[in-house]
Formats: structure tokens, sequence, C-alpha cells
């Protein structure tokens, strides 16, 4: 039986702390995500998450606080 890893590749966790920190790599990301992502070493399911991710525009707008994600 294949052994999954569980949890975030360093890449993804740069890429999303990225997203929620550099304003020019969010908006870079949301208008061309693979462009945004094509220097980090990721797997495909790994991009594709992080594609699914940025369909969720909203995430990303500066008027959500906090206390919306709980």
């Amino acid at each position: 039986m294949e052994d999954k890893k569980h949890g975030l590749s360093n890449g993804v966790a740069h890429i999303v702390k990225r997203l929620f920190t550099d304003e020019t790599f969010k908006e870079e990301a949301l208008a061309n995500p693979e462009l945004a992502f094509a220097n980090y070493s990721l797997d495909d399911e790994e991009r594709q998450a992080l594609k699914s991710l940025m369909g969720h525009r909203g995430l990303f707008s500066a008027s959500i606080s906090e206390s919306t994600w709980f």
C-alpha cells in the first residue's frame, strides 16, 4: 500500500503565505496561477489544489476579517 504524505509541502505553504501577505503576488496568482506558481516545485495534485483555491477569489478579499474564518 502506498504511504501518502499528509500536510502541506514547503512550496504550497510558501505560496499560501504569500497569497495573504504579498498583494502583487496575489494579483498575479489570481490573473495567471500557472505563471505565478511556475518557480515552485509542486506535484499535479498540489497545483490542482492551488488552482481550486484561487477559484475562491472572495477568500483573498481585503474586506474579510479573521473572525470570518471561524
